[in-house]
């Protein structure tokens, strides 16, 4: 399932110690077990489409965030958030 591969992309991230992509991830999986919290109230099971929606959503939020911080000029900022996008990508 794709929640198993995100969880094991935050490990890995974690293992390397990578604070930027570790935490985007924890947030997205927080997101993805209330999705499934919700889904699970109307009394369906979370499928990989709803995760996919998840991600989508996230990747929007950090796109947003990024161009915030580009119209602010922090170039530090957008590089972070650029690791995100790509972690929350991939």
């Amino acid at each position: 399932m794709l929640r198993d591969e995100i969880k094991s992309a935050r490990i890995a991230a974690m293992k390397a110690h990578d604070k930027s992509v570790s935490g985007v991830l924890s947030v997205v999986l927080n997101k993805i077990m209330l999705a499934e919290i919700e889904i699970r109230a109307k009394g369906g099971e979370l499928k990989d489409a709803d995760v996919v929606q998840v991600l989508q959503k996230s990747e929007k939020e950090l796109l947003d965030e990024r161009a915030g911080f580009e119209k602010a000029g922090r170039a530090d900022r957008v590089e972070d958030l650029n690791r995100q996008i790509e972690a929350v990508k991939a």
